[in-house]
């Protein structure tokens, strides 16, 4: 059986020879995370919302938040207002907003920025 030759950790800066990616040190830091998320369908974005979605984004093209500061950005993602597990409603489009990736991402404080932007 042929062995793997050796080569340097991948980490940055190690210089540990291994035949693997990563030494012993460094591997748990670059293991694969688990989506530990339940299914996007089980929690209520099945084909019905996803129908509702392309009708929406394509009334909606831009979004909100960016023109509500003097900007043209094309939607990507429609938000829910109230959050469905904080009973909003799911299918209603008086809860539903368009928005691009980058301030869907700011609504759910995954960017630095805090959003205070309010509907």
């Amino acid at each position: 059986m042929a062995t793997r030759a050796l080569h340097f950790c991948l980490q940055h800066g190690c210089t540990c020879l291994v035949s693997t990616p990563y030494c012993e040190e460094h591997a748990p830091l670059h293991a694969k995370r688990e989506d530990r998320r339940v299914r996007a369908d089980l929690r209520g974005y099945d084909n019905d919302w996803r129908r509702l979605r392309d009708r929406y984004i394509r009334a909606h093209p831009l979004c909100v938040m960016c023109e509500a500061e003097g900007r043209v950005t094309i939607a990507e993602v429609v938000h829910h207002i109230k959050p469905i597990d904080k009973s909003g409603a799911r299918m209603d489009v008086n809860n539903l907003m368009s928005t691009c990736r980058n301030c869907h991402e700011k609504l759910h404080g995954r960017k630095r920025e805090e959003n205070t932007w309010q509907p």
